[in-house]
């Protein structure tokens, strides 16, 4: 059953579970450890015997048993059957009783390369897993990702437990995608039983405990909702209404998907209601808002795991569900992914040990992405959020596999960040390793670059973006650049844009030169003993008066000023002519420019995601990024 759950026949062919296997090469070995509670193992030291006999007639005689009840068989046939059972007895049941003495039970599977299939015997887990009795001994109960909520109508009420028991047998593990069909089925067979059990006893409440529970539901999850409950009606039917806070009714089916989701899943769940059992939840945030989804790991843990000795699991792609089991202490949170090595674990642990672990854990964008224990990159981002980090990671798909990627927000930022974590990890606050990247702007590019600390080699990120080739069929795929022939148009175009960009580029590097000589020569400081504070500052003040209109005067002149212009102001031209521009120039601007004047509407941002979508597809990666990025990844 384990296989029918993917449609794979076992039984059939060898070749139908080739395809498990990642590497052909390679075998697959599935092992687990099951651990009884008391209360089970008590109950099998007990019952073993019958199991084993209910299960003996499942297999050699399915009709004798139905919904648990024997039938007559037929005298001869039974005479056989005796000595079976006597002889399994002496068997099996010893076996049986003897593992119930270990703590563990060890279940492997082996699939061979050539698909064959071989598990090791263990007739204790063999007796579990085709013994439903969730009430007794726990099940595996799997609630797969298709679930939908159809309207429900109500034909038939079935109020023998036994069918209902045969049904959740069949929904339990492989036939998930049928659990939720027929709920409202089952509110009104709870409810007419009820209604029947209070008929024969006066003091049971009022409203079964079904419909209580539901009503403390929609109160907790739905504030301004409240459930009615079934309601019968003059004609012999039952209603199931929900009131609104403004006074007006509707059925339950009206519910959007969301709400079905938490109230039909937990009804679903409820009703089955297994005890030391392992529940499995694949998606459980499917419908459900971000409001919706907070609160939902610590409700099933409580509802579904604490109250009944059930281990539950939950497997998500929700950050918000995430972020909340990784602060729950009764959860564990693992991170699975691809195998990188045969003998590298695929499931990490996500937990945050510390305050520290639990910044970086903020920091990350989506935690559904994380990559515990790998190593974490800063990005710098200016006008775009993120956009930095997307686009490496978009041209860089191998990178983006082993790192966890933060964009900080500006170059100052970036170097806060890095410089407060780096601090941590130094002093041995936190394990994992950080880098950051930014961009250099105006700033020439280190000599030598800090092991840990990058600068591209271009002005911006956006400069990997100027290719002529990629902008050429970018233009005319956008319908725009009907100007633009060939390469050498678009390079000759951009550099006009780069010529019309050197004043501006000259007043901000000179502006910044002469930022700089100014400040170094103030001297605020003084003797912090002094009790006359403003008139020592005063002083400090005039001294710095002094000292720059002395570097005025003597430096910063106007003959060198224009001097330094000139000199800056050449060296734009010449990178114009012997093309350094193209890392010289910010490439942010020039796109933008080029864009406005050959774009014939196209947005900007819409030309740029189309260049790094293009350049992704061609698994293009600009040398100087790959740079980066290689040292980074051997690092």
């Amino acid at each position: 059953m384990w296989f029918g759950e993917f449609q794979i026949n076992a039984n059939q062919s060898a070749g139908e579970l080739i395809g498990l296997l990642q590497n052909r090469n390679l075998g697959l070995e599935i092992f687990g450890q099951f651990k009884l509670a008391n209360s089970e193992r008590s109950y099998l030291q007990t019952h073993a015997f019958s199991l084993i006999e209910e299960l003996y007639w499942k297999k050699n005689d399915p009709g004798r048993t139905r919904g648990g009840q024997p039938r007559p068989s037929l005298v001869d046939s039974q005479q056989i059957h005796k000595i079976q059972l006597k002889e399994l007895k002496a068997n099996l049941l010893p076996q049986v009783e003897a593992l119930l003495k270990d703590e563990l039970l060890d279940a492997r599977l082996l699939i061979s390369t050539d698909g064959g299939i071989e598990a090791t015997p263990n007739p204790l887990l063999g007796l579990l897993f085709a013994t439903y009795m969730p009430q007794k001994v726990g099940v595996i109960d799997y609630h797969g990702p298709n679930r939908t909520y159809n309207r429900t109508k109500l034909d038939s009420v079935n109020l023998r437990i036994e069918s209902t028991e045969n049904q959740q047998r069949q929904h339990a593990l492989y036939n998930s995608a049928n659990k939720y069909a027929n709920l409202k089925v089952e509110m009104t067979s709870a409810y007419v039983r009820h209604l029947i059990a209070e008929k024969a006893d006066p003091n049971i409440p009022e409203t079964d405990q079904l419909t209580t529970t539901l009503k403390e539901l929609f109160s907790t999850f739905f504030p301004g909702k409240e459930f009615l409950g079934p309601q019968p009606t003059t004609d012999g039917r039952l209603t199931f209404m929900v009131r609104l806070g403004n006074g007006a009714t509707h059925d339950i089916d009206e519910l959007s998907s969301g709400e079905k989701e938490v109230v039909y899943g937990y009804l679903r769940l409820h009703s089955s209601a297994p005890l030391n059992s392992m529940v499995m939840i694949d998606e459980p945030e499917l419908h459900l808002n971000p409001r919706l989804v907070a609160g939902l790991a610590a409700f099933y843990y409580r509802h579904l795991a604490a109250n009944f000795g059930n281990q539950l699991w939950l497997v998500t792609h929700s950050d918000t569900l995430i972020r909340e089991a990784v602060n729950h202490p009764s959860f564990d949170v693992f991170h699975i992914q691809s195998p990188e090595g045969s003998n590298d674990s695929q499931a990490t642990p996500v937990k945050a040990k510390g305050e520290l672990e639990n910044v970086v854990l903020a920091l990350v964008g989506d935690l559904a992405a994380y990559r515990p224990g790998q190593k974490v990159v800063i990005f710098e981002s200016t006008e775009d959020a993120s956009f930095d980090m997307q686009m490496t990671c978009k041209l860089f798909p191998e990178f983006e596999q082993q790192i966890n990627a933060i964009s900080a927000g500006n170059k100052k930022r970036v170097h806060d960040l890095y410089e407060l974590l780096e601090a941590a990890r130094v002093g041995g606050q936190i394990d994992t390793r950080f880098f950051a990247i930014a961009d250099p702007d105006s700033d020439a590019p280190p000599s030598a670059e800090n092991s840990t600390r990058f600068l591209w080699d271009v002005y911006h990120i956006e400069n990997y973006l100027l290719d002529p080739s990629f902008l050429l069929k970018a233009f005319h795929m956008l319908g725009a650049g009907q100007g633009l022939k060939t390469h050498k148009d678009v390079i000759d175009e951009l550099k006009k844009c780069a010529l019309d960009k050197i004043n501006e580029l000259v007043t901000h590097k000179l502006s910044d030169i002469v930022n700089r000589e100014l400040v170094s020569v103030l001297k605020l400081k003084f003797d912090p003993k002094r009790i006359d504070t403003s008139v020592a500052l005063n002083d400090a003040i005039q001294r710095s008066r002094s000292l720059i209109d002395r570097k005025i005067d003597s430096e910063l002149t106007s003959e060198w000023l224009l001097e330094q212009q000139q000199v800056l102001e050449n060296s734009y031209h010449q990178a114009l002519n012997d093309g350094t521009w193209f890392s010289l120039f910010p490439g942010r601007d020039l796109l933008k420019r080029f864009t406005g004047l050959h774009g014939r509407g196209v947005p900007y941002a819409r030309l740029r995601d189309h260049l790094i979508n293009s350049m992704a597809e061609a698994q293009y990666q600009p040398l100087g990024m790959g740079r980066v990025i290689h040292k980074i990844m051997a690092a």
